[in-house]
């Protein structure tokens, strides 16, 4: 009984992690569609 509480909770555990970080990514994904990176201008460097 031990064992498969164990096992039982330790892929629970495993699963929830990895649905919360896929909700991340997917969160993250539609960030960066509202809201694209815009490159900085290189106004700081010199040109010789």
């Amino acid at each position: 009984m031990d064992w498969s509480f164990g096992l039982t909770m330790t892929l629970m555990g495993m699963g929830v992690t990895f649905i919360t970080l896929l909700i991340l990514v997917g969160v993250i994904r539609l960030l960066t569609r509202f809201y694209p990176y815009k490159k900085e201008e290189e106004s700081g460097k010199e040109e010789k």
